[in-house]
């Protein structure tokens, strides 16, 4: 007898999706939408505080107690945690919406990463940085192959079990290559190291601490914001093998000011509006990336997943009530304004890895987001729905909306090339005013277009 928008929830899935007549004319109303985008927004800083401390966090505590390779760490794990929101928009969309926004913004976060992320990090970056030609061409030549697969599965209209279970397998193809095909250099060759590099790079955690209880309020979680102090609380190995690129994502720390100088004034407006997010989160998230918390990484990570599957689910809703509300397709709202809340941590932990002269990790984890989010995200939810839940099921596509904006990522992800071609493989402001102009005339021609 549970109930949603005073529809039954039995009768509202019989119905075949989440439409607009599930909402009601206040729901509609000028004041509902305000407050709905405004939630949308917060939800969206809290994300990217949530994912990128505690989520990454316990992840790479993960792959650094089981001994994963730097590269799979940081090209699979960590563009699978930046990009977990879309997985969760991409499965309610699958399993209750079915309006095709979670595809929308699956979509919409890979052009997205591939021209706004890559373009921001190039601007804010204080010199050229050298990229890993095989790395990137490799990266691209399985998104053009993705790509072939997804227009494929559009152009009948649905996307039918043997091209769900396709994507999963381009997905562990992709992911067999990272392990097993060596690499052409090291990202330690290929950038500068960063301003702090003594020692071994023995864990991701801040100084020791006294033994504290397990839920407690910690330091301030990590956040990234513009021109403020920041600070490496890990040491580097002096053999460039044992050090981690994985690791180094989540370095980036705001610190609390150097003695002698203030905070500027926009790291205290950031701390004024994510204080709420900081306070929930350190009284209810064991921080494992302190040393005396490590081993709690595993309930970390699943209260971290728990918070993000509820705001994911809460932000989709209000995304879909505000399409209604301004009579904006379900998918376009996917491929502009869902898609750019989702994209927050991953360009976040982008601009911090390009600070510390990392290039081709943001390159890198932009493309292995990129992959994750069609292949897995996608993947995975449609695969269960046409294999297990409803076999034989059609998922039926919005063609109308969908087909051109996957022609545009393909011409990005060209474009993309083209840009590091002219520039000899170099990551500069140029590439970065080229990608960053791109993306807003893609953005602009998906609102006017609708």
């Amino acid at each position: 007898n549970a109930e949603y928008m005073g529809i039954p929830i039995l009768e509202l899935v019989s119905m075949g999706g989440h439409d607009c007549t599930s909402y009601s004319e206040n729901d509609l109303g000028h004041t509902s939408l305000g407050f709905s985008m405004t939630l949308i927004i917060y939800c969206m800083f809290g994300l990217g505080v949530l994912c990128e401390h505690y989520f990454v966090g316990s992840l790479m505590v993960l792959s650094k107690r089981w001994g994963i390779p730097d590269e799979f760490a940081g090209a699979v794990i960590l563009a699978g945690a930046t990009s977990f929101p879309e997985f969760i928009a991409a499965t309610a969309d699958t399993f209750y919406f079915e309006n095709n926004i979670g595809l929308g913004a699956v979509i919409g976060g890979c052009v997205f990463n591939v021209l706004f992320v890559i373009g921001a990090s190039s601007v804010v970056s204080s010199k050229p940085l050298k990229l890993d030609s095989f790395t990137v061409l490799r990266d691209m030549g399985f998104i053009l192959g993705i790509f072939v697969w997804v227009w494929i599965a559009i152009l009948d209209g649905a996307f039918v079990w043997i091209e769900s279970l396709g994507l999963l397998t381009l997905y562990i193809v992709y992911v067999t290559c990272l392990w097993k095909l060596p690499r052409s250099s090291r990202w330690s060759a290929l950038s500068d190291p960063p301003l702090t590099t003594t020692g071994a790079v023995t864990r991701i955690s801040r100084p020791s601490e006294p033994e504290k209880s397990l839920v407690q309020p910690q330091a301030e979680p990590d956040i990234v914001v513009p021109d403020v102090n920041v600070e490496e609380p890990y040491q580097r190995s002096e053999n460039p093998d044992e050090s981690s690129d994985a690791h180094l994502v989540l370095i980036s720390k705001v610190q609390p000011p150097r003695s002698g100088k203030s905070r500027s004034v926009v790291e205290r407006i950031f701390r004024f509006i994510l204080g709420p997010w900081d306070f929930l989160f350190s009284y209810t998230i064991p921080d494992c990336t302190l040393e005396h918390l490590e081993s709690f990484y595993p309930l970390t990570f699943l209260i971290s997943t728990g918070y993000i599957s509820g705001m994911c689910w809460l932000v989709v809703d209000r995304a879909s009530l505000i399409g209604c509300g301004f009579d904006i397709s379900p998918t376009v709202m996917g491929l502009t304004f869902l898609a750019i809340g989702n994209c927050v941590p991953e360009l976040l932990s982008s601009i911090a890895v390009t600070k510390q002269n990392r290039g081709p990790m943001v390159v890198s984890s932009a493309l292995g987001s990129s992959m994750f989010n069609f292949c897995f995200a996608l993947g995975l939810p449609y695969t269960i729905k046409t294999c297990i839940v409803s076999p034989m099921h059609r998922i039926p596509i919005d063609s109308d909306h969908v087909t051109e904006p996957v022609m545009l990522l393909a011409v990005s992800v060209a474009c993309l090339l083209l840009v590091l071609l002219i520039s000899k493989w170099f990551l500069n402001r140029f590439v970065g005013v080229v990608l960053c102009v791109l993306y807003l005339g893609f953005l602009a021609h998906q609102l006017v277009a609708d």
